[in-house]
């Protein structure tokens, strides 16, 4: 999950947090997988968690 603060002078909730992208793993798809697709769908990035691991 990726979060980002809203811009200062919006009209609403301006200066909280919010989610940027986000959503649940498709079926047969690793949380690994569904991170890459969701930052690619909603940011238009093309992020790869291959050698990222967890601690």
């Amino acid at each position: 999950m990726l979060i980002q603060q809203r811009f200062k002078k919006r009209k609403t909730w301006s200066g909280l947090w919010d989610v940027s992208a986000g959503d649940s793993a498709l079926m047969n798809e690793t949380s690994y997988m569904a991170a890459e697709r969701e930052v690619y769908e909603e940011l238009g990035i093309q992020l790869s968690l291959k050698d990222i691991r967890l601690f």
